[in-house]
Formats: structure tokens, C-alpha cells, sequence
């Protein structure tokens, strides 16, 4: 009895208003705390990069929101009766803790942050097509799932009187007759000071980002430059979300600065052989703009400021292989998650020999996209997305495209044809890819041809409920399509493979479990055997596509052009580490990947040097085919132009040029060997132009993509 007074009195000695009015606050930071853990832990390069990376800015930044965004859930529960207040904390809570865990769940399973934009545009065919695979990740994480639940658990718990305490005793009935967690009914006069300490916590880190550079700061990361996964450990997962969904109704906003001399008129680089003999002089690949005359009709001022950033660009020039394969056939693929990784002589040497004997581009990356959709669209676009959409194929599919590979094959006559062997409507292809300059898009169960979508159209596949679906299939059942039918002209064919797809075990992908004999014998673990598998058949297609090429006499006037969508997913970065046989660094050397370029008739193909991505892939093959484009419009560059200044960018706005490398998270540049500057005035003044050239870049991209802006400049 004795006990029971104590207990008692003890709790009651407990400020349970207190409790409900901290609870919410201490749950949001708990979730965001609990991720952070994780999703740092997930991509940090060892102990003290966690640390490093745990306790940065972010952290702090986080915390200051967190706080905000918690004390912003009480006040949704301070208005009606404590049990409907409960009820009220309950639903918001638990819809809080799922969606860390669907991001946990999502980051493991694809290495990045889900965008909200995608899941509304995707999510019922995700979970229909992709339901094992949810599953899958889902099981692999429910530690995750368990430890996240611990609030809401709490809240069902203490939230609550058991009415238990004569069945089990008084010290229980103690405890529980009361709920230890309760949201009263506050009046206005509370409301109101509880909204005015929710704004001080969320003004001062928005003051403090506010505070810094506008382009390379936690300014330029909350505004123009937000990135999902950058802004996850930088401001946390709630905010991210909550700054997605700003950005989608209203759009961002900065300052354009150009920079001084444009970005294309430095001193070139070594581009390696093949740079074009000395003394010619090549004509710029510009098209007939008068953007004098643009300018000064234009109304706009947003139109015009991009009016005067293109003119003032400086543009690639002609060179060496300007027209080299004019007239010639264009295999143009989209690999899906392959990389350098997959090719060997003893198990693809298909592609092997188009690695060795075609262009070389040994400093080749990945824009860095997640996912297949994004990097799809810079391979067949040259623009770089934004990042205000999830599927910028779909924001575009509407809009003027002239320098997609198959609308400049189409400007001269050539009736143009693309593939996917998985659902033909998966991410809207069936929309997006006729707009691409495809006169002919088929896929399973269904495509479009000349306008007309119909089951009719539909790839016919040996194994069409294969997952992945097989890429060789894909090519054998559309070879027909195309070979020796253009009366004469060149054919573009392109195809967006799926055989190359996670998952990489050997039990859940079929292409690997077809391929896992070849592989049984190699020295990495199960997950890298089964990657490997499964991109053989990409190979075979290859094979079988040569052979065919052979027999009908086109194979030596067809080029192949292959490059990755992103890095492989699921793998983790040791798992890549152990297939490269080195330590990558995760935000360069892990995105290294492969551009293969190659024409059996052609032998004298150079090795590039310089740094190169899947932006520059359109401008180069323009100049290749002797297409007049304007390279002044494109975002990437030609890269057998060796007058052309080479800087690539990365997702994160990080940047690679020929003279060092710019980490955007963390502010650093680290100069390459053979580069000289004079001064460390110099070294820090071309740092800061290249990131403003970036910075440029990226907003320009999103213009050209929002205002459909070709269709202006061309007056379509």
C-alpha cells in the first residue's frame, strides 16, 4: 500500500501537460535524429567522415526545424477534446514515422531520397511491377521500421488510462489510470505564443542560410540549387519535403550571373590524340540566330536575360570529325545501371571490343542522377533537369525538341524507331518518347507508331513476364523493324534497355540466374556476380545485333552508342569498390563510368582525356553526323572539340574540369596535378567563375525546359 501512495504520488507529481506539449517536438527530433544516423552512416567514407558529416551544419540546422516543425504538430492538437486530440496526434504521427520509413526503406534499396513529385507521378506502377522488390527492402529494414515506431508506440501506450489497477495491483492502477501523454484543449492566447515560438526556432536557421552565398552556400541548397538528397542531410528529411512541395507550387528564384568571357573561351585541354592538325581553322557550330532581334522584341524579362546568356556563349567549333559518319546508321542505348564494371574480355566481349576499339573516354561519368527516368532524359536531351520536377521527359514531352538525336534524324528524312522491353507506358514513355523524335516507340504490351497508341505495337518478346526482361529478346524481335528498310537512308534506332536492373541476386532476376554459370567462379560477392550476369545479356544482344548487321552489309556504317542511366543501384559503394578493385571516393569516383562509342568501320578511333558526362553525349554525336546544331543551346559540349573548356557537373552541383575537382557539400577544391595557377587569388577566382558557370547552367536548363524555349528561338 505504501508503494502505491508513492507511485501515485509520483506521478501526479508529473507535469503531463508538459509531456503532451514537448512529446510531439521530441518525436519529430527523435525520427530526424534516428535517419540522420542512418542515411549518413549509409554514404560516409568511414568513421570520421560520419562524425564529420553527423555534426556539420546540418545537424544544427535540422534540429532548429525539427523543433519548428514539432511544436507546429501540437498546435493541430490543441484544438478539440484530449481524446479527439489524441486521435489527431496519432494519425500525424504515424503519417510522419511512415514516411521516414518508406525514405528509409527507398534509400536502401535505390540510394537516394524519394521524391515526393515521383511517387505521385509513379507510385501505382511501382508498387504493381515492383512489388517483390518492395517487399524485399522492406524486410531488410524493418530494424529501421521497429526503432521509428518507438514514438507512436509511446503515444498508443501512455497516450491512454488502462483502467487496470485491480487486476494488477495498485501500483499499476498508479501508473496507468491517467494518461501520462495528454493534448488539452489550449486557448487562443497559448496558440498564439506556441505559433510565435514555432517561428523564431524556424526563422533563425532560415536567417542563417539566407546569410550565405547565393551561389555555392546553404542559400544556393535551399533555393536554386536544392538537391533531395543533398537537402536531406543539410536541412533534414521534414524539411526537405516540406521545401520539395514550396518549389512545386511556386518555383525558385536567384540571380543569373554571367560569367566574365563566357564558358567556353578558355585555353582548351589535352584532349589526348585525335585533337585535329594544327593551323586549320574550324567554322563555330552555330545555327542562323539573330538573337539581336530576339532580344529587343522580347517582352519578358526572363526571356530576354536567356536570349542574352546564349548569344553570349561561346560556342563549340567544327573540327577533325565534323561529318565523319554523315550517312551512317545510329544504335543510340540507354543502359540500364550499367558501368564499367560489367565489361570484361572472357564474359562481354561484345562489349569489350566496342571499349578497346572505338572512342576512349577514360575520365567518363554519370551526371550522378538516381534514377533511370532523370538520366534517360540528359542521354537523349543534352539539357541538364531540374530539379522542381521528378519526370522532366514529362514536363518536356510538349515541348520543341530539335537536337534530340531522333528529331535531327528525322530532319533528314529518316523514319526513326525506339524500344523499351519492359511496359511500354512505364514512366510515361508512351507519352514522352514520341516528343523525343520517334516516329515508331514499341514496348510490352503496347506502343505508338505515327501517332496511333495500340496493343498492336507491342514488342513480342519470347519471355515477357521475365523480370528484368531480356535485352536480347528485345533486339531480335525489332531487328526487322529497320534493317535494310529506310530505301537506302541511314536508320536510328534507340533503345532503353532493362536486362541490366536490380535487384542483383540471382533468385529474384531472372537475367542473372540465366547468366549465374558464367560468373560462379568470380572472386566478389553474390550481389556483384549477379550484376554482373545480368548485364551478359546486354552483351548477347549486342552480339546477335552485330551478326545481323553483318549479314545485311550494314554493320561498318552503324555506330553504337551506350551509356548508363546512373550508377548500378542496391550495390552499396563497397560492394562497387570490390568490382573496381579501389577505394571510390561518393561524390566523384563512384559516378566514373562508361560512354561507349563505336563503328566497326572505322578504326582510327582517339582516346579522350578530358572529363566527360552524359550531357555532352547529344553535341558530340551532332557533330559526328554532320547535323547542323547550334552547340550554343546544349549544355554539355563536343567532345572531340579541343577548344572547348572541359567542366562537367554532377547532380549535387559538384563540378570536374580539366584543372580540379569542386565539392558543392563541402566547399572544397581539389586541384588537379599537372594544374598551375599563380596565385591563390587566381586558383580561388576560377573557382568561383566555374561555379558560376555551373550555377548558370542549371538555371538556364531549367528555363529552356519550363519556358519551352527552342520553340521560341525557333518560332515552332
Amino acid at each position: 500500500m505504501r508503494a502505491a501512495r508513492h507511485a501515485k504520488r509520483g506521478v501526479n507529481r508529473i507535469p503531463t501537460e508538459l509531456i503532451g506539449l514537448l512529446f510531439m517536438p521530441a518525436s519529430v527530433l527523435y525520427l530526424e535524429l534516428f535517419f540522420r544516423i542512418y542515411f549518413i552512416s549509409a554514404q560516409a567514407g568511414g568513421f570520421g567522415d560520419f562524425l564529420g558529416r553527423f555534426f556539420g551544419a546540418g545537424l544544427w540546422l535540422s534540429l532548429f526545424f525539427s523543433l519548428a516543425a514539432g511544436i507546429f504538430l501540437t498546435i493541430l492538437c490543441t484544438f478539440f477534446s484530449k481524446k479527439v486530440n489524441r486521435s489527431i496526434a496519432l494519425v500525424l504521427l504515424g503519417i510522419i514515422t511512415v514516411y521516414f520509413c518508406v525514405q528509409a526503406v527507398y534509400y536502401h534499396g535505390f540510394g537516394a531520397i524519394l521524391k515526393l513529385t515521383l511517387a505521385a507521378d509513379t507510385g501505382a506502377d511501382a508498387v504493381t511491377q515492383f512489388a517483390g522488390n518492395t517487399v524485399n527492402y522492406t524486410v531488410q529494414m524493418l530494424w529501421f521500421i521497429l526503432f521509428a515506431f518507438v514514438p507512436f508506440a509511446a503515444l498508443i501506450v501512455f497516450g491512454r488510462s488502462w483502467n487496470a489497477g485491480r487486476a494488477h495491483g495498485e501500483t499499476w492502477h498508479a501508473l496507468f489510470d491517467k494518461p501520462l501523454i495528454r493534448f488539452e484543449k489550449y486557448p487562443v492566447p497559448a496558440k498564439l505564443v506556441l505559433a510565435l515560438v514555432m517561428a523564431v526556432l524556424q526563422f533563425i536557421p532560415w536567417g542563417l542560410i539566407m546569410m550565405t552565398n547565393k551561389t555555392t552556400g546553404l542559400r544556393a541548397q535551399y533555393t536554386s540549387a536544392f538537391e533531395h538528397t543533398l537537402a536531406a542531410e543539410k536541412f533534414g528529411l521534414l524539411t526537405t519535403a516540406r521545401r520539395e512541395i514550396a518549389i512545386a507550387i511556386g518555383g525558385t528564384k536567384d540571380v543569373i550571373i554571367l560569367p566574365e568571357g563566357g564558358d567556353g573561351s578558355g585555353e582548351g585541354s589535352s584532349q589526348g590524340s585525335g585533337s585535329g592538325g594544327e593551323g586549320v581553322v574550324y567554322a563555330p557550330n552555330v545555327m542562323d540566330i539573330d538573337f539581336d532581334a530576339l532580344i529587343e522584341n522580347e517582352k519578358d524579362s526572363d526571356l530576354k536575360k536567356m536570349h542574352e546568356y546564349f548569344k553570349n556563349r561561346a560556342p563549340t567549333k567544327q573540327n577533325a570529325y565534323t561529318g565523319l559518319f554523315e550517312g551512317y546508321n545510329l544504335v543510340m542505348i540507354t543502359a540500364e545501371g550499367f558501368s564499367p564494371y560489367a565489361i570484361s574480355k572472357e564474359l562481354t566481349p561484345t562489349l569489350y571490343k566496342m571499349q578497346q576499339e572505338g572512342f576512349r573516354f577514360p575520365n567518363f561519368y554519370t551526371a550522378g542522377y538516381d534514377d533511370t527516368i532523370t538520366g534517360e532524359f540528359v542521354h537523349t536531351t543534352g539539357l541538364i533537369p531540374s530539379n522542381e520536377v521528378a519526370n522532366n521527359l514529362k514536363k518536356v514531352k510538349n515541348n520543341y525538341l530539335p537536337f534530340t538525336m531522333g528529331a535531327q534524324f528525322q530532319k533528314i528524312g529518316v523514319y526513326t524507331y525506339g524500344y523499351h522491353p519492359h511496359k511500354y507506358t512505364y514512366y510515361g514513355r508512351n507519352e514522352t518518347h514520341p516528343n523525343l523524335g520517334l516516329n515508331s516507340y514499341r514496348g510490352r504490351e503496347g506502343g505508338v507508331v505515327d501517332g496511333k497508341e495500340s496493343s498492336k505495337y507491342a514488342l513480342e518478346l519470347e519471355h515477357p513476364r521475365y523480370w528484368p526482361e531480356s535485352d536480347l529478346e528485345a533486339v531480335q524481335a525489332s531487328f526487322s523493324d529497320y534493317a535494310g528498310k529506310n530505301d537506302g537512308k541511314p536508320f536510328f534506332a534507340y533503345y532503353m534497355s532493362v536486362s541490366g536492373h536490380k535487384d542483383y541476386y540471382f533468385e529474384d532476376n531472372m537475367m542473372s540466374w540465366k547468366n549465374r554459370e558464367l560468373v560462379k567462379d568470380l572472386p566478389y560477392c553474390e550481389e556483384n556476380r549477379a550484376y554482373i550476369a545480368c548485364n551478359i545479356e546486354l552483351d548477347r544482344a549486342m552480339e546477335w545485333l552485330m551478326a545481323e548487321l553483318e549479314k545485311t552489309g550494314q554493320l561498318d556504317k552503324t555506330v553504337f552508342c551506350i551509356t548508363p542511366d546512373h550508377k548500378p543501384q542496391m550495390l552499396t559503394d563497397a560492394q562497387v569498390e570490390e568490382m573496381a578493385g579501389r577505394k571510390l571516393d561518393s561524390e566523384f569516383e563512384i559516378y566514373r563510368s562508361v560512354f561507349l562509342l563505336y563503328c566497326a568501320g572505322y578504326k582510327d578511333a582517339p582516346e579522350i582525356t578530358a572529363p566527360a558526362n552524359s550531357v555532352d553525349i547529344i553535341p558530340t554525336l551532332s557533330n559526328l553526323f554532320g547535323f547542323e546544331y547550334d552547340s550554343r543551346l546544349l549544355f554539355g559540349r563536343d567532345l572531340l572539340d579541343p577548344t572547348a573548356e572541359p567542366i562537367i557537373t554532377l547532380r549535387t552541383r559538384s563540378w570536374i574540369s580539366d584543372k580540379g575537382r569542386y565539392n558543392f557539400r563541402t566547399k572544397t577544391f581539389e586541384k588537379a596535378a599537372d594544374a598551375t595557377f599563380k596565385s591563390q587569388e587566381e586558383e580561388d577566382a576560377y573557382v568561383e567563375r566555374v561555379n558560376n558557370i555551373v550555377s548558370n547552367k542549371f538555371r538556364m536548363s531549367h528555363n529552356v525546359i519550363f519556358k519551352d524555349y527552342y520553340r521560341k528561338v525557333f518560332k515552332k
